[in-house]
């Protein structure tokens, strides 16, 4: 991240997941495919590259699959309104640290 000059609360909102996610993903803890797809797409470059399975080889953006379907979209807007409020929760915490 450091080379494209993105901070891991960048990476997190571009993604739509915590900074915690991302501190996972930096130690070792795979992303889901969703997450990958973004994360490829964020420093233009293949989800292979991202895998360590081929040396950097820009790609073409991977288009995200859609599902037409309403539960899951109110899955989603539930994570992401989820999502909201653990951030909220996370930056409370660090402000009650500092005390």
């Amino acid at each position: 991240m450091k080379e494209q000059d993105v901070t891991q609360d960048q990476l997190a909102d571009y993604c739509g997941v915590t900074q915690t996610t991302v501190g996972r993903w930096k130690k070792g803890t795979v992303p889901a495919g969703d997450d990958l797809v973004k994360i490829a797409n964020r420093f233009g470059q293949s989800i292979d590259w991202l895998m360590g399975r081929e040396v950097g080889v820009p790609a073409e953006p991977v288009r995200e699959v859609r599902v037409q379907d309403p539960l899951v979209d109110k899955a989603l807007g539930d994570a992401a309104e989820i999502r909201e409020k653990v951030k909220a929760l996370e930056q409370t915490l660090r402000q009650l640290k500092k005390y």
